[in-house]
């Protein structure tokens, strides 16, 4: 199965607006050059901002697979065998390690973004998480909760 990143239409409509706007003040015919190069350095930041947008939902997603989970980001690709996936749980922005000293009150939740945190055995150990924005956040916690039983769901109840 796959699953693909959210796709941020907000964010693209912004850039095709300022993009626009960039376009109409390039083009206005007594503008101050000063002006009409700062309204294209804009129109260039607005369009590299869209085609981000575009490429991180065409080329970004998850996958399901007997091997493990697998997250592809443009040509890198990461593969977490089911048994190392150690926790499931909304993304925490800021999260403090476990090992600080530092105490938070309480912990700030990202509802729409997903952490799969996950741990590698000796010889060649490894820890970390892999944060992405599904589409289809219900669909991927089940999957997940199929095939990594030995995971950690946090906030996450189990659906008869």
């Amino acid at each position: 199965m796959r699953f693909r990143a959210k796709f941020q239409g907000h964010q693209l409509a912004a850039a095709v607006v300022w993009l626009g706007v960039s376009c109409a003040w390039i083009h206005k015919p007594n503008a101050d050059p000063a002006i009409r190069g700062a309204y294209l350095v804009s129109g260039i930041l607005w369009l590299l901002i869209g085609i981000s947008c575009l490429a991180n939902y065409f080329f970004t997603w998850l996958e399901i697979d007997a091997v493990g989970l697998i997250q592809r980001r443009l040509w890198s690709v990461r593969v977490v065998p089911w048994n190392e996936i150690t926790r499931v749980g909304p993304w925490q922005p800021g999260k403090i390690p476990a090992n600080s000293r530092r105490q938070r009150s309480s912990p700030r939740y990202s509802a729409n973004w997903l952490s799969v945190d996950y741990a590698r055995a000796a010889p060649m150990s490894d820890r970390g998480e892999l944060v992405f924005q599904p589409a289809e956040r219900d669909a991927l916690v089940s999957a997940l909760r199929a095939h990594a039983s030995e995971a950690d769901f946090d906030l996450f109840p189990v659906k008869p």
